[in-house]
């Protein structure tokens, strides 16, 4: 019988912190689910950290060779067997309660996707931040000037939307791929008023050749998402404008 949340784990050279991260996944109150944890080319201790786990549910692959961001996502997409699709990343942790809150809601209101809110942690597990979505709606015209959709959140119905990440993505393959869902399913998309992710930030995920690379990938989304969705591209020119002008004045302060 398949899981019916399958959960995409990416690793490359996670030993830091794997433990507590997958840990986070087993504790999970909600049980019914599959991880597929892939390992992509790492040279540390990632694969004897993630085997050390005695359980079926975790599935280890190994990508043929390193692979960017984009690339390892889609390679993990053709082991998926749940209706659901969640994500960690290998220095995140995820609350208790974060898979069942999410699933209810899901079957409930027959939802597409979902996400909620999350705190940043720094390398020590202290606070350093909390965002909390303040609405139960999503709003695809907002989120072109503010997208403050945190991934290791995010729950997709992959039955009725199946994912594909854009292979050149280096920093956030995610961005275009939620966006899409969203601007094509609006009204079943929601917030969920709660924190349910630790996102930590440390010196690795805060260089400023990632900052350039982050920002370029949000300015060629936004033009992507003008090209697909021509319909809010007329409806929200301001928008689209705002969001574009501030992406580029992001890349010019990171040069």
């Amino acid at each position: 019988m398949s899981s019916k949340v399958s959960i995409l784990m990416n690793c490359f050279n996670g030993e830091d912190y794997l433990q507590s991260s997958l840990q986070s996944i087993f504790s999970q109150t909600y049980q019914n689910c599959e991880i597929i944890f892939v390992d992509n080319f790492s040279d540390d201790r990632s694969i004897a950290i993630a085997s050390s786990f005695d359980d079926k549910r975790l599935l280890i692959k190994s990508t043929p060779r390193r692979m960017n961001l984009g690339e390892a996502r889609n390679f993990g997409t053709q082991y998926f067997s749940g209706k659901y699709l969640a994500f960690l990343d290998v220095d995140d942790l995820w609350m208790p309660g974060k898979l069942s809150k999410q699933v209810e809601l899901m079957d409930r209101l027959n939802l597409v996707l979902t996400y909620g809110g999350a705190r940043t942690i720094d390398a020590n597990n202290n606070t350093l931040n909390d965002f909390t979505p303040s609405k139960d709606n999503i709003s695809f015209r907002r989120l072109l000037y503010r997208y403050d959709i945190n991934q290791q959140t995010v729950m997709i119905n992959i039955e009725q939307e199946p994912v594909t990440f854009i292979e050149s993505k280096k920093y956030a393959p995610d961005n275009p791929l939620f966006m899409s869902i969203i601007g094509k399913h609006q009204r079943r998309c929601h917030f969920i008023n709660e924190h349910l992710v630790d996102y930590r930030i440390h010196t690795n995920n805060l260089s400023k050749s990632l900052l350039n690379i982050r920002y370029q990938e949000g300015l060629d989304t936004l033009y992507y998402l003008k090209s697909r969705f021509p319909e809010h591209a007329r409806n929200y020119q301001l928008e689209f404008f705002l969001a574009i002008a501030k992406k580029t004045l992001q890349i010019y302060a990171t040069k």
